[in-house]
Order: structure tokens, then C-alpha cells, then sequence
């Protein structure tokens, strides 16, 4: 169900009842699956804790629990997806992708892609107006070419759904739909050194302040023992003041 005017969403309702409404009929936003765009990743606000800070004004962990998660399970997708918290650790040039490679993510140059037997899927997604813009990947082998996670294209009414309600919440600035880790994983605690992201296991950096990067919420996953983490102090570089105007600008 889709249109193109303005919708008001009933933010009160059952928070699996998430619908726009107008009149006695009921409209859910359309969202499509698109190409990497330069500009959509240059639009990620810095710093993990500056999310967090705002993210909480909007209801924070209690929204996502409580009125996202939902959405997830109504969907059946909660072993499939979950969410990230939306943050950039580093500039990109226009031609440059963030591509996990072992554990470990470095700029790639879209040209140099081809240079290695395999490929690269998308692995996080950020909704920006009514697309999905993929903005991190993984490199995979060709013959699984859907690790991780399922294509988000294959669950447009989730995504319609989902897209509404963080639309109507106000949060689609600081969370982003990611894929799910899978029943193997085991937690990490990710931190940036110059212009590498890096995921280590928790037990590694034991005396850290960290920051939940992910929820998810598949009832066999658990956040406490194998949660995404993110180094509080090496994930944050300063904002600036263009910064501030671009979230004001866009929430």
C-alpha cells in the first residue's frame, strides 16, 4: 500500500499496528533498494556517543526494544536483519566503499573491486527519503554471493513498515537496518585506527568503555554475551558544525 502525499503516522497504536493514516484508510511509505550513493555516506553523522546522546532523547533503547523490534518479528525477519547504530568513523572519497575483509574495514576504490576473485555484498543499509542506500559491505565469495544476511529487496513490506515508523520516530539520522551476524557469532568490540575499522573479540579489550553498535532481535541471540560493541573513545572524532546543521536539517 503505498502513495506519494505527506501521511500521519499514529505513533500511540499497538507498536506492531505501525501504519500511517489518513481518513479511514491506512498507508505505509514505499522504500526501494538502491545503488551506493557517495553523498547518502558522507550524510552519516560522527561518533557513536553523539547518536547515542540523541538517539536517547527520542527514547533510546526503549523505542528500539519496544516499537522497532516488533516490526522485526511481525516481519519474520528477526534471524535475517536487525538494527545499527548509524555512524561514520572516517571520510570516504567519492570513489572509495567500506568493505570488511577478515574482521578488518578499509576503504575500497570501486575500481580495484574487480581486482580480487569474489565479490562484495552489502551488509548495512541507511534509509534516506523512501530508499534504502546500502553503506558498509563484506567481501564474499562468489559462489555464496548472499552472505551475509538475505537481500533486503526480497521484504518490501518490511521495509515499508520499518521506514514508516523510523520516518514518524524521528531516528532514521541514528539507526540503519544491518544484517544479522548468524548463530555463529560470538560478539566483537569494534574500535578505528587511522582509516581501519576494526572488530576484535570482547574478552580482547576488557577495560574499555564501550557502546552497543547493534540490536538484534532474534530471541536465540544474546546481546549480553555476543552483542556488537564499539570502542566509546575510537569511534568518535569531533563534530563539527556542519554537522549539527546536517542532522537539524534532515531529522
Amino acid at each position: 500500500m503505498t502513495i506519494n502525499e505527506p501521511f500521519t503516522y499514529k505513533a500511540d497504536l499497538n507498536p506492531t499496528v505501525l501504519a500511517a493514516t489518513r481518513a479511514t484508510s491506512v498507508y505505509l511509505m514505499s522504500v526501494k533498494v538502491s545503488d551506493y550513493s557517495p553523498s547518502a555516506h558522507s550524510n552519516i553523522l560522527v561518533g557513536i556517543g553523539f547518536v547515542w546522546k540523541h538517539l536517547n532523547v527520542r527514547g533510546g533503547r526503549g523505542l528500539v526494544t519496544d516499537k522497532l523490534g516488533p516490526i522485526f518479528r511481525k516481519h519474520r525477519v528477526e534471524d535475517k536483519f536487525g538494527l545499527a547504530i548509524l555512524h561514520r568513523h572516517f571520510d570516504l572519497d567519492p570513489n572509495e566503499r567500506l568493505v570488511e575483509v577478515n574482521s578488518v574495514s578499509t576503504p575500497w576504490p570501486a575500481e580495484e573491486v574487480g581486482r580480487v576473485a569474489g565479490g562484495i555484498a552489502a551488509t548495512s543499509w541507511m534509509f534516506s527519503a523512501n530508499q534504502l542506500v546500502p553503506y558498509e559491505y563484506k567481501f564474499v565469495d562468489q559462489i555464496s554471493s548472499k552472505e551475509p544476511g538475505d537481500d533486503p529487496a526480497a521484504f518490501p513490506e518490511f521495509l515499508a513498515e520499518l521506514g514508516t515508523a523510523l520516518k514518524e520516530f524521528k531516528v532514521r539520522r541514528y539507526l540503519a537496518l544491518t544484517a544479522h551476524p548468524g548463530s555463529e557469532f560470538k560478539g566483537s568490540v569494534e574500535f578505528t585506527m587511522g582509516k581501519a575499522n576494526i572488530s576484535v573479540a570482547p574478552e580482547r579489550v576488557p577495560n574499555i568503555h564501550t557502546l552497543d553498535a547493534s540490536f538484534f532481535f532474534d530471541p536465540n541471540y544474546d546481546a549480553a554475551k555476543n552483542g556488537q560493541k564499539c570502542d566509546a573513545g575510537k569511534c568518535d572524532f569531533e563534530l563539527q558544525a556542519e554537522d549539527l546543521a546536517k542532522m537539524e536539517a534532515m531529522d
